[in-house]
């Protein structure tokens, strides 16, 4: 009868332990898709800054000209993984990808602010006209949204934008776990 016990004792151990690391698999393999999805989303962030923004923050003019749509989420992989950040495993990666979405939102809320300062001044134009642009008035409004324009981008836009971009130049996009989302898939014919 002892006989019986101790191989049912054994049974539940080995049952309890395969249903630990099942739940450990489970949650590294969950970690890894999170962490992944986050880097595409960072990739796709650090690709849109070099074709969209470099030559237009570069450019050498005083102020950004045009207005940007930014009623979008751009951060819907980050937002909707916020929770899981912290299980991601390298401390040093966890920070920057922190720190990436971090000043990208600030970069963003910079964009807001420079296109409030381009509909003041389009607003300006509007009320003053053809026949006001002589005025004192319309002249000291206009050199008011201009500068306001000319201190959005030196104080903050490019100070930010070079910011992001150096610390997506410190991002890692290959994992340490490459090799088990490798060998999961099938090959192609």
């Amino acid at each position: 009868m002892e006989d019986y016990m101790l191989s049912g004792y054994i049974g539940s151990l080995i049952g309890v332990l395969v249903t630990v690391v099942l739940f450990f698999i489970k949650e590294l393999c969950e970690n890894i898709a999170c962490t992944n999805a986050i880097k595409a989303e960072i990739k796709c962030l650090s690709v849109m800054c070099n074709e969209r923004f470099d030559f237009e923050i570069f450019n050498g003019e005083p102020y950004l000209r045009l207005s940007y749509p930014l009623d979008t989420d751009y951060f819907t992989v980050f937002n909707n993984n916020s929770s899981k950040i912290g299980k991601i495993f390298d401390r040093d990666e966890r920070e920057l990808i922190i720190e990436i979405y971090i000043t990208a939102k600030y970069f963003v809320d910079c964009l807001k602010t420079n296109n409030s300062c381009l509909d003041r001044f389009d607003k300006i134009e509007e009320k003053y006209g053809i026949s006001g642009k002589n005025s004192k008035e319309y002249e000291e409004e206009i050199v008011f949204a201009r500068e306001s324009l000319i201190h959005s981008k030196e104080n903050n836009i490019l100070p930010t934008y070079k910011k992001l971009k150096s610390l997506l130049a410190r991002m890692r996009y290959e994992s340490p776990f490459d090799f088990l989302t490798n060998a999961t898939k099938m090959p192609r014919k």
